[in-house]
């Protein structure tokens, strides 16, 4: 079996694949993960993913490798119209919470596949349209107060205490944890061929 390589430094994502993906080696790269919001929110999304993809290999790590498949990705919460990225601060994380209650929100991760044998990459963008309850302040405080929101794009990680403040999601669970795994899982099936 060919090494399968997770371009990424995001615990969620690893918990994920490990799952499914026995011998996972993890190769994060650090580059700018700016969206250009002068592009179509869907195409920023895998252009991130996909740079993410292209600088790992094109460094010097993955010529340890000879024969490999990597997936790299990067997740946002989009809201009318505004990315909501990781908080730069508390006070930001809260006033992006109180933002989300009692709104539709969408999380979009974009997805970069490489197959090394034939040099070929694959994206995607999944998007899951995430509902929030109305929240109390007291609600928001006690929750960014208990959790890394400094970590997590829109300030909340499905996977925490944070599921509280949803009433319903519709698309994939885990693309709000940070990964389409039913995608992710066929593709690797067609790609293993």
């Amino acid at each position: 079996m060919n090494p399968f390589i997770l371009v990424s430094k995001s615990p969620q994502r690893r918990k994920l694949l490990s799952q499914t993906e026995t011998g996972l080696i993890l190769e994060p790269v650090s580059i700018s993960e700016k969206i250009d919001l002068d592009m179509n929110i869907d195409e920023a999304i895998v252009q991130v993913s996909k740079d993410k993809m292209e600088f790992f290999v094109n460094s010097e790590a993955a010529r340890k490798y000879l024969d490999f498949l990597a997936l790299s990705a990067d997740t946002l919460v989009w809201f009318q119209g505004q990315h909501l990225g990781k908080p730069k601060d508390l006070k930001e994380a809260f006033q992006t919470l109180r933002l989300l209650s009692g709104q539709t929100h969408e999380v979009k991760t974009g997805v970069c596949l490489y197959q090394s044998r034939t040099q070929r990459f694959v994206t995607h963008v999944e998007t899951t349209q995430v509902h929030f309850k109305a929240l109390k302040d007291q609600e928001i405080q006690s929750y960014i107060e208990s959790d890394d929101v400094l970590s997590r794009a829109g300030s909340y990680g499905i996977q925490t205490s944070a599921r509280d403040f949803i009433l319903k999601y519709e698309g994939s669970l885990t693309n709000v944890v940070g990964l389409p795994m039913e995608w992710v899982t066929e593709k690797l099936k067609e790609l293993e061929k």
